[in-house]
Order: structure tokens, then sequence, then C-alpha cells
């Protein structure tokens, strides 16, 4: 099996190939580049949320229940952003 990375330059090769085949991997290419960056933003706002979270519980005095609540609210998320990933 191809990790992301593999399949995008398996296909950037394949399109320097002439014809049909060649503008379907060119195409192929660019839409696992795209694939790519959405998934490396998806994990850029998971990395701010917890960040955020964090920083909140940090600067403030909170209540214990409060940061175990925050805590589950932010690892739910994460859980939930996991399963629906690209």
């Amino acid at each position: 099996m191809l990790t992301l990375d593999e399949a995008i330059a398996h296909a950037e090769h394949q399109g320097t190939v002439g014809g049909m085949c060649g503008m379907e991997h060119r195409q192929l290419a660019e839409w696992l580049k795209e694939l790519k960056m959405y998934r490396e933003m998806q994990t850029d706002h998971l990395a701010l949320a917890k960040a955020a979270i964090n920083a909140t519980v940090g600067e403030h005095p909170v209540h214990e229940t409060q940061a175990w609540a925050l805590l589950s609210i932010a690892n739910s998320l994460v859980a939930l952003c996991e399963r629906s990933k690209l």
C-alpha cells in the first residue's frame, strides 16, 4: 500500500508520459496534493484547538471539574475529527 506522498510521487512521475494517461496522472497528482493540504490543515486546526484549551486552563484559575470537562470536550472533538479524516 502506498503512502500519500508515494502516491503523489508516482502520479507525478507517470504524468511525464505523453497522451491521455499522462494528463490523467497529472490531474491525479494535483488532487492528491490538494488532499494532503486539507489533511495538514485539519491537523493544524486540531493542534491550535488543543493549545487554546491548554492556554485557557493554564491562564485562569479553573475548578478541577471544569478542567476535566474542557479536556473531555477537546478529546471528543479530536476523536470525531480522526474518525472523519479524509
